[in-house]
C-alpha cells in the first residue's frame, strides 16, 4: 500500500511539472492578445494624454500601483510591465511543429512593440511630460505612425498567416475586426 500511494504522488508530482498547454492557450498567448497593438500611435498617445490631465495614470512603485503624473513612468512600469508579461507567457510554451513558427512570429512582434514603447514611446512621453506644443507632439506621431505602424502591421499579418490557420485546424473560433 505505501509502494502504491509513493508512486501514485511520484506520478501526479511529474504530471504537474510538465506543463501541458490546449491549442487555446497557444493561440490566446500568441496571437489574442495582438488587438492591443491596435491602438499604438495617436489613439494610445491621445490616450496617455488624457489620463495625464485627469490625474488617473499608474506606475508600480515597490510593486504596489500608485497614481502618476509621469508619462515616462507610467510607460516603464505600466505599459511595458504589460507587455514584458505578454512576452513572458509567450517564451513558456512550449513549441510544438504546430506552434514553433506562430510562438517566434508573435515573439517578434511582441518585442518590436516592446522596443518602440522604451525608444519611441519614451520620447513622446517626455513631450508630454515637458507640456510641448502639440505641434511637437504631433508630428512626433505622425512620424511614429508613418516609420513604425507598416512594420507593426506587417508584423501582425506575419503572425496571421500562421496563426488563423492554426486556430481553424483547431476548432478556435476567431472573429476578425477591420
Amino acid at each position: 500500500m505505501k509502494t502504491k500511494f509513493t508512486l501514485t504522488i511520484g506520478v501526479f508530482l511529474i504530471l504537474q511539472s510538465c506543463s501541458f498547454y490546449t491549442p487555446e492557450d497557444y493561440f490566446d498567448r500568441t496571437t489574442f492578445n495582438i488587438n492591443q497593438f491596435q491602438l499604438l500611435g495617436k489613439v494610445d498617445i491621445d490616450q496617455i494624454k488624457m489620463a495625464k490631465e485627469n490625474n488617473s495614470m499608474h506606475s508600480i512603485i515597490d510593486g504596489k500601483p500608485v497614481i502618476t503624473d509621469d508619462c515616462v513612468q507610467f510607460l516603464k512600469t505600466w505599459k511595458l510591465l504589460s507587455i514584458e508579461n505578454d512576452i513572458a507567457k509567450i517564451k513558456e510554451l512550449k513549441p510544438t511543429n504546430d506552434t514553433k513558427e506562430m510562438i517566434n512570429r508573435s515573439l517578434d512582434l511582441f518585442n518590436f512593440v516592446k522596443e518602440r514603447y522604451e525608444t519611441d514611446y519614451v520620447e513622446m512621453a517626455k513631450l508630454l511630460n515637458e507640456k510641448a506644443n502639440d505641434s511637437i507632439v504631433n508630428n512626433a506621431i505622425a512620424k511614429f505612425e508613418k516609420e513604425q505602424l507598416p512594420i507593426v502591421d506587417a508584423k501582425i499579418q506575419n503572425l496571421l498567416e500562421v496563426a488563423l490557420p492554426y486556430a481553424k485546424n483547431n476548432n478556435i473560433p476567431v472573429t476578425l475586426k477591420d
